[in-house]
């Protein structure tokens, strides 16, 4: 199904995911700041500056022509400084100081080729028989160097600037100085033109220059940041459950009839889940919020408005599959319809996972499914005065056979007789894609109320069930939308009525000695 999002609808999206952004993005932190503060090495960079001048130009007499020739001296002597052979000058200079194995240690390198600590200072590479053994040596690090060092003209000047930047800041600065006193001699010799003059000498730094922990833990905030932003957006974008009531009005015509809040708690929606519903809520249980009794009042008054064209009383509740809370609807329908003064029966025709027994805790050693098959009466599958003004018929006995029974002519009998004892019967029936016992009764009844589940249904389940539906000629009278997140918002402030609906509480469950027949659930 195609989507398409406001802006409000985003800010929803995200604002629900906000601890997934929050974690990504703090992982993201400090990932950065780990990495940057104790896997990579610090490195340490050293500058010197050399100025360069044309050898025409006569002292305290420098004119613009010369500055020029300086500046375009500048490309042409860092072309010159950065050959290879000046490279490696610069290091049998480093290796007076280092040895080779220093060297390499400090580049992260290893050769074959070198030679004993004591063997390898300046005095022996000097010579031809030493510089050969560590020739392949010299000119490894000699590319090393290069690499490490960095030379360009300040702000376009005649001011040539070279940078070294290793894991040592002695190191580092022990280049610049290195390449500071070979480059006059090598300069004046190879260009024949102008030379340079080291302006002061290259300083150890005192702080590394690299990672910037700082900067790449900001750096690595912003991209967890970013990443889960985008992880969000997909899960949303490929989520193909029912987010809101519009998809049902605008997609697939149907009346909303009201919509109901969450307020299950975290194992609830754990069981929902697995659907496997053990925990439910009526209007009639204690500390059930004002908004909830509320959203009940108003799903009633809907139902009976649209059903006032009709000349039948019986309506089914379906859902499209299982999990949806069908049954906790119709329960909480008939209580509300009951308290309005309505002689209500509640139906529980859901032969194959029947919950209405549990929701008011009754026996259901005997129900439709007995009546159905002959086996008894009316009187004697019917519970009366579970609340004033509500009875209950229980599935009983699972049959093997439910769509056929549901289809039968004892069924469409029994429904034509308890029409005409009760204003309103409320038949539980099937998820309809799960099973198609609901079609059975489809000319039985004024019409069947719809319940999708917020977060769980699914719009290929919605599109099956309306195609069932239409086959069927089923009149659907509107739905109810189930285990909406923002119910609170939208009746909280009614919460200082809550004194009103603690009056619900005179009623109580009728309650059998003994224990709840739960084997036929």
């Amino acid at each position: 199904m195609e989507r398409e999002y406001t802006i409000q609808e985003l800010i929803s999206i995200f604002l629900k995911k906000l601890w997934l952004i929050i974690l990504l993005s703090v992982v993201g932190f400090l990932s950065a700041f780990c990495i940057s503060k104790f896997l990579v090495t610090p490195q340490y960079s050293s500058s010197i500056s050399l100025y360069v001048y044309n050898s025409n130009s006569v002292e305290n007499s420098i004119n613009y022509t010369d500055l020029n020739a300086s500046k375009q001296l500048v490309n042409t002597y860092i072309v010159v400084l950065q050959n290879d052979a000046i490279m490696k000058q610069v290091v049998i200079s480093l290796n007076s100081k280092y040895s080779i194995e220093e060297m390499e240690e400090l580049f992260g390198i290893s050769s074959k080729n070198t030679v004993n600590n004591d063997e390898n200072k300046l005095g022996i590479l000097g010579t031809s028989d030493g510089y050969d053994a560590n020739a392949g040596t010299i000119t490894i690090l000699s590319k090393c160097i290069k690499n490490s060092l960095t030379m360009a003209p300040e702000n376009e000047t005649e001011v040539l600037n070279i940078k070294a930047t290793t894991s040592s800041a002695q190191f580092s600065a022990d280049i610049c100085n290195t390449i500071s006193n070979i480059a006059p001699a090598v300069l004046t010799r190879v260009t024949k033109a102008g030379s340079v003059q080291t302006i002061g000498s290259a300083e150890p730094a005192l702080l590394p220059s690299s990672p910037n922990v700082s900067k790449n833990s900001i750096v690595g905030f912003g991209i967890g940041f970013i990443i889960s932003v985008v992880i969000v957006f997909l899960l949303d974008l490929f989520d193909t459950t029912l987010k809101n009531a519009n998809v049902l009005t605008e997609n697939f015509g149907l009346v909303n009839l009201g919509q109901v809040s969450d307020i299950s708690s975290d194992k609830d929606k754990k069981q929902l889940k697995n659907n496997d519903i053990r925990k439910t809520h009526t209007i009639l249980d204690k500390d059930i919020p004002f908004y909830f009794v509320e959203a009940f009042k108003l799903i009633r008054t809907n139902i009976m408005f649209s059903m006032s064209t009709t000349n039948n009383n019986i309506f089914a509740i379906s859902s499209s599959g299982a999990g949806e809370g069908k049954s906790l609807i119709s329960s909480n329908i008939a209580i509300s319809l009951a308290q309005m003064g309505k002689k209500v029966l509640i139906v529980d025709c859901d032969l194959r996972k029947p919950l209405q027994h549990k929701m008011f805790k009754l026996k259901n050693k005997i129900g439709i499914s007995q009546y159905i098959g002959k086996m008894a009466t009316l009187d004697d599958i019917i519970q009366h005065d579970i609340l004033e003004n509500l009875d209950v018929i229980t599935s009983g006995i699972i049959p093997p056979n439910p769509s056929e029974m549901l289809a039968s002519e004892n069924m469409k009998q029994f429904l034509k007789e308890v029409s005409s004892l009760y204003d309103y019967v409320i038949v539980d029936t099937p998820p309809v894609t799960v099973v198609s016992d609901v079609i059975g009764i489809s000319n039985d009844i004024a019409g069947l109320v719809f319940v999708a589940r917020c977060q769980h249904t699914k719009y290929n389940d919605i599109s099956k069930a309306m195609e069932i539906f239409k086959i069927s000629n089923m009149n659907i009278l509107g739905f109810v939308l189930n285990g909406c997140d923002d119910m609170y918002g939208k009746y909280g402030k009614y919460g200082k009525y809550s004194k009103y609906y603690k009056s619900y509480g005179s009623y109580e469950y009728h309650q059998d000695d003994g224990k709840n027949n739960d084997d036929n659930s």
